[in-house]
């Protein structure tokens, strides 16, 4: 059987190339010859779904893992009847951090109370701040936290004291979507990241930094093993099902009131996970995608 890894052609480093092996060697351990494909090498055929059929055909493509955020390349791939893990979809929502709220709030998994801001545009700015009260007020009050909704390892999320912090932040961020978020400061700094494979919770980590409210492992943190308690277990096994996720990670905050999910990752890194549980994902995922090639 042959299936495709897809990934960004620009993102290179140890940290990409080890998960993308290690997808590769789980495949090739089941007798699925699992190609690494960038997506720059779909450039020309964007517009041509022939050339795409063709190619698919060729190469004798029965599925593939999109390891990537490019929507547009998921969406095209899909439409020339590619199946993807994940789908575009869920890459689409989970890599927006509005979309995300908007989608596992219709389910009831608790979140911290979020809002999206307006919509503006890069070259026009906030030209009025009528709105940032009663936002600041939905969200709790200051500290709030600030989030681009696009970014991965707890880049662009700010946690601003005041109205003036978040004025100077929010104008700095014109053009981008962003919502504020309240932010929970029981425990802060740290959280819980639960590695999800279809259904299954398959392992799961705590992290911690003493010197940031984000606990992020780029930003300084440390991670050990974590056996999550059932409504852990319960908001992540609920959010993979809201998101019909085929694997990611669900980042959950710790709350006086219970746990409160802070976001899912589509395409979530697992070496740090495998480093501290010896759990390697990618022997999960591929058994998870050829139980429903089936």
């Amino acid at each position: 059987m042959n299936a495709w890894l897809i990934t960004n052609g620009f993102l290179r480093g140890e940290k990409f190339d080890t998960i993308y092996q290690w997808l590769v060697d789980a495949a090739k351990k089941r007798d699925v010859d699992l190609r690494p494909v960038a997506h720059t090498e779909f450039l020309h055929l964007l517009t041509d779904h022939e050339s795409i059929k063709e190619k698919i055909a060729a190469d004798d493509i029965r599925w593939a893992i999109f390891w990537d955020k490019d929507v547009m390349l998921a969406r095209t791939l899909e439409a020339c009847g590619l199946r993807l893990y994940n789908s575009a979809r869920v890459i689409e929502v989970c890599d927006h951090k509005g979309l995300t709220h908007s989608a596992l709030q219709e389910y009831g998994v608790p979140m911290p109370a979020t809002v999206m801001c307006p919509m503006t545009f890069g070259n026009v700015g906030y030209t009025s701040w009528d709105w940032l009260d009663a936002a600041a007020r939905a969200v709790r009050g200051y500290p709030l936290v600030v989030k681009a909704c696009h970014g991965s390892f707890g880049a662009q999320v700010f946690l601003v004291k005041d109205r003036e912090e978040l004025i100077q932040r929010l104008t700095a961020m014109a053009g981008q979507p962003v919502i504020l978020q309240q932010y929970i400061s029981y425990r802060k700094g740290i959280d819980i990241r639960i590695q999800m494979v279809g259904r299954e919770p398959v392992c799961a980590m705590i992290r911690r930094n003493p010197h940031d409210f984000r606990a992020n492992i780029t930003g300084g943190g440390t991670m050990e093993a974590y056996r999550p308690l059932a409504d852990e277990l319960v908001l992540a096994i609920k959010a993979a099902i809201a998101l019909d996720m085929d694997f990611g990670g669900v980042d959950i905050l710790f709350s006086k009131d219970g746990p409160l999910l802070c976001e899912v990752n589509s395409n979530a890194h697992f070496k740090n996970i495998y480093d501290c549980t010896g759990v390697n994902t990618a022997d999960l995922i591929i058994d998870h995608i050829l139980g429903k090639e089936q």
